[in-house]
């Protein structure tokens, strides 16, 4: 039908099983009925020819190969490969060569090798492979389409010569083989094109190694002028480290409004892209959720950072970290207030740096700790440092404080000239049995023996102990050994002890001369 139709001719393709691989190169609109339309890959099937993927020549095989036409459209219908990829030779699900057109409405599986569909090493096993290898400019859409069980990428557009290749990829659903150690699969691969990528879900992309990065989605050549807008990348985490929701370069790049949930990286840009615009995004649930590496212009506002272990890395500490957390939205952010590459959303993690990258505050640093819960026990090894909260400066018992930054598991001092200025801990504790008369239960800030000059100040101590009633709780303890503490401006209150009778609790217990308590209220 294809090879007797005129150009502009349109094919109506009933329900059924056509094993075949079509070629198409003239301007048609091929059109099924649905899922039940389906194009396969037949056991005989022959070579399109060979191309040159730039580590070497390979002949390529797909079902449905289109090319050298300026005006096509295949809707409405399967591609099934049958998985007949082999480790020399290029295998995709759909191939567009040199061509101005879309896909729309298709689904496409079976794109690896192997009978059970477990992708292989094969880095040409690809759903839909879009390819510009002319000088003329070409504009290819692919829309509301699903892409499964495919080898290395879901879908690949790229521009290989002279001429440009601007896209659409919108409104489709591109879904991986979860964990595998066989191959670092991409959702959508992007090389040196232009355009817009919007609406898409992609997930179940992990690869398993201690090399490689599997990607939701991938540039690892310059883009031109392009948008992601409305993308939810999620699912793509196996524990590794070593998968990314976005990994881009290029020119300038415009995230608008998508959700990246609980993938490893949630965006990693990297090889000096000029100009990153990120508005309205979200980032949930992820190991780091931004990674900054030689970006020369950054605008970031209005995104929003959730549970994210790490939410923002920039390698060159280059960005001004007090604007990015002013003017997005963090669920918990704590910062070094000069010199840091990191934005955590742990305070420990702020103080000591974390397993993955290191960092942490060192003698002299500010700690900037935002609005927030940090469900943590703070320890405080480093020497002269200071935690600032977002209530510094302001009486613990005065009606001015704004939101807290609240410690909810107390915080150990163990190290000197430390101050904490303008925070809210808590302590509610498990306690354990103590003598009612002991002074043995929980403890709000507790400073280690010999340490030296802590101040705590214009800070507010509740619910220490409130958990259960089987001992009594300290707001601040110094124990013998300690000198030169300072406790000023603070509100320490709601400390639960014993229901004995002759049951107590103390607000601050000092073992040591030399102690300036002012203006606490109690």
């Amino acid at each position: 039908a294809v090879d007797e139709a005129e150009s502009d001719a349109t094919i109506e393709v009933l329900k059924g099983t056509y094993n075949e691989s079509i070629i198409i190169d003239k301007n048609i609109t091929i059109r099924g009925q649905g899922k039940s339309t389906v194009i396969k890959l037949p056991d005989a099937a022959n070579s399109i020819g060979n191309r040159d993927f730039g580590d070497n020549t390979r002949s390529v095989y797909t079902p449905l190969f289109i090319s050298d036409a300026t005006d096509v459209t295949v809707s409405d219908l399967s591609v099934d490969g049958r998985n007949q990829g082999s480790g020399g030779n290029a295998f995709f699900g759909v191939y567009v060569e040199n061509s101005t057109g879309s896909i729309a409405d298709v689904t496409v599986t079976n794109t690896t090798q192997g009978a059970d569909g477990t992708p292989s090493g094969n880095q040409f096993n690809n759903g839909i492979h879009v390819s510009n290898r002319q000088s003329a400019d070409h504009f290819f859409r692919v829309e509301d389409t699903v892409v499964r069980s495919f080898g290395k990428n879901g879908i690949r557009m790229e521009a290989t010569d002279a001429g440009g290749l601007s896209i659409a990829v919108e409104n489709n659903t591109i879904v991986g083989a979860g964990p595998t150690p066989a191959v670092a699969q991409n959702g959508l691969s992007l090389v040196s094109v232009s355009g817009i990528v919007s609406d898409n879900t992609i997930d179940q992309l992990g690869y398993v190694s201690d090399s490689g990065v599997a990607s939701g989605l991938i540039s690892t050549s310059d883009l031109g002028e392009i948008e992601f807008v409305g993308n939810t990348l999620r699912d793509s985490t196996d524990g590794s480290g070593s998968n990314v929701g976005m990994y881009l370069s290029g020119d300038s790049v415009s995230l608008d409004e998508n959700r990246f949930v609980g993938t490893d990286f949630a965006l990693f840009v990297n090889d000096e892209l000029n100009t990153l615009n990120l508005t309205s995004n979200t980032f949930r649930g992820q190991s780091a959720a931004l990674l900054l590496d030689n970006t020369e212009t950054i605008s970031l506002s209005e995104n929003t950072f959730e549970n994210n272990t790490r939410h923002l890395r920039d390698f060159d500490a280059e960005s001004e970290l007090s604007n990015i957390v002013e003017n997005n939205t963090f669920d918990s952010a704590a910062f070094v207030e000069s010199g840091s590459e990191f934005v955590y959303s742990s305070i420990q993690d702020a103080v000591s740096g974390d397993r993955l990258s290191g960092g942490g505050a060192s003698a002299g640093d500010t700690i900037i700790i935002e609005p927030g819960n940090y469900d943590e026990n703070v320890i405080i090894n480093t020497e002269n440092i200071t935690l600032k909260g977002p209530n510094a400066g302001i009486d613990g018992d005065s009606d001015q404080r704004g939101a807290e930054a609240t410690i909810t598991e107390g915080v150990n001092v163990r190290s000197s000239t430390v101050t904490l200025d303008g925070l809210e801990v808590q302590n509610p504790g498990e306690q354990g049995a103590a003598d009612p008369i002991d002074f043995a239960g929980a403890v709000g800030v507790n400073i280690q023996t010999d340490e030296t000059d802590v101040t705590i100040e214009n800070t507010v101590i509740s619910r220490v102990g409130t958990n259960d009633d089987d001992a009594n709780p300290l707001g601040i303890y110094a124990p013998d050994g300690t000198t030169g503490l300072t406790v000023s401006d603070n509100l320490i209150t709601d400390l639960e002890g014993t229901d004995e009778d002759e049951g107590a609790v103390q607000a601050v217990q000092v073992d040591e001369s030399g102690t300036a308590i002012t203006d606490v209220s109690v």
